[in-house]
């Protein structure tokens, strides 16, 4: 669902920031790709458009694209897709679209699981603490030097994708339950965010070092590679931990499983569980 969202929203914001893109072909391709977000998993597919629509209400091409006749095709096709598929799951299995009610639509007001239930900040304070280190110090900076950039389309990208990761993290910040891969679409924005910054660096070394071509290049590619080490280093230290004796998964069945397989010496024969052993 990540690839597909940020295929979407690429797309649409490249429309917003070239005139030379067709308004004909280019909504319905970004409804294709909403379309297999939306299969990929249900309405968190759609969670990005919010940010999208209003990205398009502050850009000078706003009535060109609420104007556009092929955005209201595409949209409608979209919508009958994906109502078609809720309406094929209800008649195979009776109570689905009450299960996607309670579990998709009501999650936003009310706790649903009470395990998952984290505070309002929580996304926040993971980008800080484990899953964005050491980015997350250089991201406002980058996104500074994104916002004063020379270059107009480079202010507008940065706007529109500040915008969209604003929308869809108050959107899954607000409902009691959390759950930690929520926030994985976010990283592929994050991560233009700070290629933005590097670029931006590389500009501006280029541009004084005119004797030593290489000068800028090296210093930029020094930089990310300092960068990067740390965040691959935790990725492998903490698949070795939880692939070990060290195995902490939050997966609560996986984990009385594994404590009976290793008290009892009994065996389960379950597939996912395998892998684990």
């Amino acid at each position: 669902v990540s690839m597909w969202i940020v295929m979407y929203s690429l797309l649409f914001i490249g429309f917003l920031l070239d005139d030379s893109i067709n308004p004909k072909r280019i909504f319905y391709l970004i409804g294709f790709f909403v379309t297999l977000a939306f299969l990929s998993k249900s309405s968190e597919g759609f969670m990005f458009l919010p940010g999208l629509i209003i990205c398009a209400l502050i850009s000078e091409k706003r009535k060109e694209v609420f104007k556009n006749s092929h955005l209201y095709y595409a949209s409608f096709i979209t919508l009958i897709i994906c109502g078609s598929y809720y309406a094929l799951r209800e008649s195979l299995s009776e109570g689905y679209l009450k299960m996607v009610w309670d579990s998709e639509i009501m999650r936003f007001t009310k706790d649903i699981a009470g395990q998952h239930q984290h505070s309002f900040f929580w996304f926040v304070d993971r980008f800080s603490q484990e899953s964005f280190l050491p980015y997350i110090y250089i991201l406002p900076v980058a996104i500074f030097a994104g916002i004063i950039n020379k270059n107009r389309k480079i202010r507008l990208l940065t706007l529109f994708i500040v915008i969209s990761c604003l929308s869809y993290l108050f959107l899954i910040s607000y409902p009691p339950d959390k759950l930690f891969w929520y926030d994985a679409p976010l990283y592929p924005f994050f991560a233009i965010l700070i290629g933005i910054l590097f670029f931006t660096i590389y500009e501006s070394l280029k541009e004084r070092a005119h004797k030593f071509k290489f000068f800028p290049a090296v210093i930029v590619f020094s930089f990310a590679f300092f960068f990067s080490c740390k965040p691959f280093l935790n990725i492998f230290v903490k698949l070795d931990d939880d692939l070990s004796e060290k195995y902490y998964y939050e997966d609560y069945d996986a984990r009385c499983k594994k404590r009976i397989h290793d008290e009892k010496d009994y065996l389960f024969n379950n597939k996912i569980y395998n892998i684990f052993q």
